[in-house]
């Protein structure tokens, strides 16, 4: 059972409209809905709720939700790994589009030029779907602790609130190791980090160019979401709180990849982990902002979800701590997130 709620979970394709992760009610389950309305019977194996994944919890307990975990981790490294190797496919192509994102034609040119945009968007889903499965595990695992030993879940708490106060990274990672087994979220995934560690070169000028890879990554994803407005599952659910094709589960996937990215990659020795990560969300911000923008008047293709795309860039921000409303202001007027959630409203009545 708890291998079938994984493999369900995250082994079938997030981007093929298979199966969708219901932010407001936190179920993922199999997608029968087609123009608002449920089509079909949905069998007990196709779903999972958290009522279920508590009773999961209760099954296995802090080591089994651990190694589950942990295995899911992995599968983000693998993803990232990729991810890594479609930026070096276009890296040339990458590094213009860093630097002219003011230069509108020049910018419209160039992402033309880059290849495999799907492939990019449809891993950065998968990825997104298997951390909103682990953080739902981790809700999980946290109530049963909170249920069964709330005496010993307190403190564990009150250490969770002290995270990044610790400027040693070891230490960071040994306190973010006892939260997670008590099921508590923190701002950055240890076994994925570790994971990525393995990868970085010895070197310095490897070191730099590996790091301008992880710059070029966040690139890539600014430039590349308003193609996902082309997708007729790209289409927004109210009452589910997410996209057919799980495009929401994106947000989450730019910050956990761009925090652990740059908790492991940074471009100095005595840099400031927290000021990288925070300078590199801003960036793509401005990136993200300026290629949304562009597709505001357009009619084509690229209009028929575009309202659905507007609200990932809201919730890219709300879910980081790098990045805050006003901030988004500045680059991405709130009228036009105002009008799109009216729109993907108006759309379902």
């Amino acid at each position: 059972m708890p291998l079938g709620i994984v493999k369900f979970s995250c082994e079938k394709r997030p981007t093929s409209s298979e199966k969708l992760f219901s932010r407001r009610i936190k179920t993922v389950f199999a997608n029968f809905i087609q123009q608002g309305h449920m089509i079909g019977m949905m069998n007990p194996e196709d779903y999972t709720n958290p009522q279920e994944l508590r009773a999961l919890a209760e099954l296995l307990g802090p080591f089994g939700i651990r190694f589950i975990l942990d295995s899911l981790s992995i599968q983000i490294s693998q993803q990232i790994k990729e991810l890594l190797q479609l930026v070096k496919q276009n890296r040339n192509n990458l590094r213009m589009l860093r630097t002219s994102f003011e230069n509108h034609e020049k910018m419209n040119e160039t992402t033309a030029q880059l290849t495999e945009k799907e492939t990019f968007l449809s891993r950065l889903q998968v990825i997104g779907v298997i951390i909103e499965f682990q953080h739902s595990l981790q809700r999980a695992l946290e109530y049963v602790m909170e249920n069964r030993v709330p005496y010993l879940l307190a403190p564990i708490k009150e250490m969770h609130s002290s995270i990044s106060t610790f400027e040693d990274l070891d230490k960071q990672f040994r306190l973010v190791e006892l939260c997670r087994a008590a099921g508590l979220i923190a701002d950055f995934d240890v076994t994925l980090c570790r994971h990525l560690f393995q990868n970085v070169p010895t070197d310095p000028s490897k070191k730099f160019e590996e790091y301008e890879n992880c710059c070029l990554l966040l690139v890539f994803a600014a430039v590349t979401i308003p193609f996902l407005a082309k997708d007729q599952d790209s289409e927004y659910n109210p009452d589910l709180g997410g996209h057919k094709n799980n495009t929401h589960c994106i947000a989450k996937a730019i910050n956990v990849v761009a925090t652990a990215l740059f908790m492991v990659n940074v471009k100095a020795q005595d840099a400031n982990r927290e000021e990288e990560i925070g300078a590199r969300m801003v960036e793509f911000l401005a990136l993200a902002s300026s290629s949304l923008l562009r597709i505001g008047n357009e009619t084509g293709v690229l209009s028929r979800n575009r309202d659905a795309v507007f609200l990932l860039i809201g919730d890219i921000v709300k879910k980081s701590k790098h990045l805050t409303m006003d901030k988004l202001e500045t680059c991405f007027p709130y009228v036009l997130l105002r009008y799109s959630y009216a729109s993907v409203q108006d759309r379902i009545r």
